[in-house]
């Protein structure tokens, strides 16, 4: 990454954004920054956004209401059709900005006030309908006690209430309102559901404590009765007029939505990159008749920019580009060939590395997919862990090219499965055995991991290790680069000595024979000076680093764990879908649901195990040993285009 600095006339502010924009390879720094040094204050002030954006954004405003209500009108699409087919464009002319806003805004304006007219009279039939139902119900219920809405309130000398009382209290309440005095007060209520009863109590005015009491008491839920001119049959003649009227009006703006859609969604792009120009502008800082800014560039893009921002300007501007200054942190913009590329993602998620980082997705890349498909090795899963990664990989990575991406990774890692499923011998786990009476220890050609998991397991320990050791040697030579060596030594350098004097103590337990005496000597030095670094470094609590060091370690055991669990949970499966199958009739039938919903769910569980486990070795074992992360990412200035195509 490369800094560039440009000093042009003003006349060619907005020529040089436009194709900076197209070229899409410069992230502009804000001259704020700068400014913040008096003495560029006094030759330089900031600039503004454009004039052009800031008309912009009330109009992008409507379009996105706009946008909104007619997402209601649409048709819906299926989600495998939205994923896998192309979002249809437009062709559109590559107007001048005042062109462009000037009839943007004239029949946004128009449509806006149309649009927006249609929808506050369905949302007032809306409430209306509601209110109207909602007194329906009402009346309903107040017939019951022989009630009506209007009875409901206050008169010149009583107070009536109506509402609902849970079954449980209601002789209770209704005692307690005959202490009140049957005189004085007058009560009635009957089941409502087999919950609660609906109820009326009416009391003279100056009793209506007493009554309050009892409802606060007894949590007595008043009714809502909503005011209307409507009552009785009135009410249901009137929904429907409502709903006719609804109709009428959703089918405008179904209309509507049909006719316009498509275009608003491409005008909106087109004013979006408009106002993302005009925003760019205002990151530049300008003098009377020049403008400056700078930015970062990637270096291999550097002489194109350069030359492309001399040409705009006819050779009228000073373009230079420079290495970052020492204490900068640049923008990182991640570079892996091939079938790394994907993989670039699962580091992002993580963290992006620092600009003088080193880029872990290389290592990435092979180690999760070796790792996944060992976890999860059934040839059967990953077969269709592949076809489904392809179908992604091409069909929905042809209109979500992230998406896409995540497919690449998926038949890589379904690939891998295969690999080991052929070797494991698993198949549907033993499935093999009840169509050909052959055993997974049979068909493997390396080992089976139900009959032989002590092998799988040490084997798993051995890669643990190899990981482990990658990224010391990884982060040693990332201290070194820097000219921390003694860093080098205290934080990675111990961990080599601290395992050579293991493996030289511990070797007879394997039969690798007894260590010379000179062996041990050497080894009970290195963990010497091991302990004295790490108490120097970190102080005694460091201490816990040493089972911390084991602990990452014995965490790749869950490889053996994750393989055991694929095998034995398919194995479950076919054992259940064996003993139904001779049942009389149904059998077979019984057989085929639970072998195919078992491995479904097999299938399911257990490749996002793998997946998720072959992420933490890495997050958690292999990038505490050397990696850092905290980088900001590349975002240059950039024309996206989804839903149009300049003619």
């Amino acid at each position: 990454m490369q800094k560039i600095k440009v000093v042009a006339l003003d006349r060619y502010r907005q020529p040089i954004v436009k194709e900076l924009q197209k070229l899409g390879a410069v992230q502009l720094k804000d001259v704020r920054e700068r400014l913040e040094n008096p003495e560029w204050r006094n030759f330089m002030e900031e600039g503004h956004s454009s004039e052009h954006a800031r008309k912009a954004i009330p109009i992008l405003i409507k379009l996105d209401r706009i946008l909104d209500i007619f997402s209601n009108y649409l048709p819906k699409q299926s989600a495998l059709k939205s994923m896998t087919q192309p979002v249809p464009t437009l062709k559109v002319k590559d107007e001048s900005p005042s062109k462009l806003l000037s009839s943007a805004e004239s029949y946004v304006k128009e449509l806006n006030t149309k649009v927006l007219s249609l929808n506050s009279k369905l949302d007032s039939l809306s409430s209306e309908k509601e209110e109207l139902e909602r007194l329906q119900v009402a009346t309903d219920a107040l017939a019951k006690i022989g009630l009506k809405p209007e009875h409901v309130g206050e008169s010149k000398r009583l107070v009536t209430y109506a509402g609902y009382i849970d079954k449980e209290p209601f002789e209770e309440f209704k005692a307690e309102m005959a202490k009140i005095s049957a005189e004085k007060a007058l009560f009635n209520g009957v089941p409502y559901d087999e919950k609660k009863y609906v109820c009326y109590a009416s009391v003279f005015k100056e009793h209506t404590d007493k009554l309050n009491q009892l409802i606060r008491k007894f949590n007595f839920e008043e009714m809502d009765i909503p005011y209307s001119k409507y009552s009785g049959n009135e009410i249901a003649k009137r929904v429907g007029e409502i709903e006719k009227e609804q109709q009428k009006l959703k089918a405008q703006l179904k209309g509507l939505a049909s006719k316009w859609n498509s275009k608003l969604k491409a005008l909106k792009e087109q004013l979006e990159i408009e106002k993302e120009r005009g925003e760019a502008e205002g990151l530049m800082g300008k003098t009377k008749s020049t403008i400056f800014f700078e930015g970062w560039v990637p270096s291999k893009n550097a002489d194109l920019v350069s030359k492309t921002v001399s040409k705009i300007s006819q050779g009228r501007a000073f373009v230079k580009t420079v290495e970052p200054e020492e204490g900068e942190e640049p923008p990182v913009k991640l570079q892996n060939p091939g079938l790394a590329k994907p993989f670039e993602a699962l580091t992002e998620m993580y963290a992006l590395p620092k600009y003088h980082e080193i880029d872990p997705t290389f290592v990435m890349t092979p180690v999760l997919i070796l790792f996944s498909g060992l976890m999860l090795t059934d040839f059967a899963y990953g077969l269709f862990l592949a076809l489904i990664g392809l179908f992604v990989w091409k069909k929905v990575g042809k209109v979500d090219e992230s998406i896409g991406s995540f497919g690449v990774i998926v038949t890589a890692v379904g690939i891998s499965t295969m690999f080991f499923g052929v070797l494991t011998g698993s198949y549907f786990g033993d499935l093999p055995k009840y169509l050909f009476g052959l055993e997974p220890s049979q068909l493997a050609l390396w080992i089976d991991p139900l009959t032989s998991p002590i092998a799988l397991l040490t084997i798993a320990l051995i890669m643990g290790l190899v990981h482990l050791n990658m990224g010391l040697i990884i982060g040693a030579y990332k201290n070194a680069s820097a000219g921390k060596y003694f860093g080098a030594l205290a934080e990675q350098g111990i961990w080599f000595m601290l395992q050579f004097a293991a493996f030289t103590l511990l070797g007879p337990m394997f039969g690798w024979g007894a260590p010379s005496s000179f062996m041990k000597y050497l080894a009970f030095g290195l963990i010497g000076i091991s302990l004295l670094l790490i108490l120097k470094t970190e102080g005694a609590i460091g201490l816990f680093s040493l089972t911390g060091f084991f602990g990452d370690v014995v965490s790749y055991s869950r490889i053996l764990a994750l393989a055991l669990a694929t095998g034995g949970i398919a194995m479950t499966m076919n054992l259940l879908a064996g003993m139904v199958a001779g049942t009389p009739y149904v059998g077979f039938l019984l057989a085929a649901l639970i072998f195919t919903v078992g491995q479904l769910f097999s299938f399911a569980m257990n490749s996002l195990g793998a997946f998720i486990h072959g992420l933490r070795l890495h997050y958690v074992e292999f990038f505490s040993k050397f990696y850092e992360g905290g980088g900001a990412k590349f975002q240059p200035l950039e024309l996206r285009r989804k839903y149009t195509t300049v003619e």
